[in-house]
């Protein structure tokens, strides 16, 4: 209301932030399906992977955009070192890798409930400032 009362065309701007959304997310998902190689219907509509993005967003932290940037760094590393090291015949530590996410996440959840993304750049202003 108080964007239309000062003359702005909010129904063009909901459109046009509708239209980038949609093409942010035709550009990720093309890369990403490049980056797999193959597109499994099962896969794409799974828990595992909707669990793997609601982690990413909470465990980086939803109040700011550098959030799920840290989340999905920390977390597709981790996974990536994890399923590389504990899976295989010799390992047999196949899910091991989602229990360490559950653990990650509730000391996340309890002890940072904003994310690491605040905790990240309190410490590089302290960093800064003892320069």
């Amino acid at each position: 209301d108080a964007a239309e009362a000062i003359g702005i065309d909010t129904r063009r701007l909901k459109v046009l932030a509708i239209v980038v959304s949609a093409l942010l997310t035709a550009i990720g998902g093309a890369l990403w399906a490049q980056s797999i190689g193959f597109v499994d219907p099962f896969y794409v509509f799974s828990i595992d992977l909707s669990v793997k993005m609601a982690l990413i967003a909470i465990i980086g932290g939803m109040a700011r955009a550098i959030g799920p940037l840290i989340g999905s760094v920390l977390i597709v590393s981790t996974e990536s070192y994890l399923r590389a090291t504990l899976s295989g015949p010799q390992a047999g530590q196949t899910g091991l890798y989602l229990i360490i996410y559950g653990l990650v996440l509730i000391l996340v959840v309890r002890f940072l409930p904003q994310g690491l993304a605040p905790l990240m750049l309190r410490l590089l202003r302290w960093g800064k400032a003892g320069a």
